[in-house]
């Protein structure tokens, strides 16, 4: 596998920030101090918060963008809807959620979100997975690699 110093970038995560130069075939690795991946903004410093808020806000431009044609149609059952939320929506809103650590503000964010589209118990569903997560860390062993 060749790895390019030209689209390799590194990024240190700590308390306070810190800057490094680590070299890779003789030329210095630019260094980051927020890169998205996966969907998800990673951060040298601690901006969960801000993650959490962009994903409701994901959320919410997908709910807006059925809104007519889904949640305001009389046709479409509320038992629909709730299987298209769930489906659709709620994955968008809580990709990668099992994974972190939730702060109060945090949590209060997901209230808010279940609140505006008028769904029940997201950071219920959020804590379950969290602890589903751990649990399988937990049944990892050290020589396991997980695939």
């Amino acid at each position: 596998m060749l790895i390019s110093p030209k689209k390799t970038k590194c990024m240190v995560t700590t308390a306070n920030l810190l800057r490094c130069k680590l070299k890779l075939e003789g030329q210095i690795i630019e260094q980051v101090i927020e890169l998205k991946y996966l969907g998800i903004t990673l951060s040298s410093y601690e901006k969960l918060e801000t993650e959490d808020e962009d994903q409701v806000n994901r959320a919410n431009r997908a709910a807006g963008c059925v809104n007519e044609t889904i949640w305001r149609n009389k046709n479409i059952g509320k038992e629909t809807n709730g299987k298209i939320h769930k489906t659709v929506i709620r994955p968008i809103m809580i990709y990668a959620a099992e994974t972190r650590t939730r702060t109060e503000r945090q949590k209060r964010i997901l209230e808010i979100a279940e609140i505006k589209i008028d769904v029940e118990n997201i950071k219920n569903w959020v804590r379950n997975k969290g602890v589903e997560w751990n649990d399988h860390i937990s049944r990892i062993t050290t020589n396991r690699y997980d695939q």
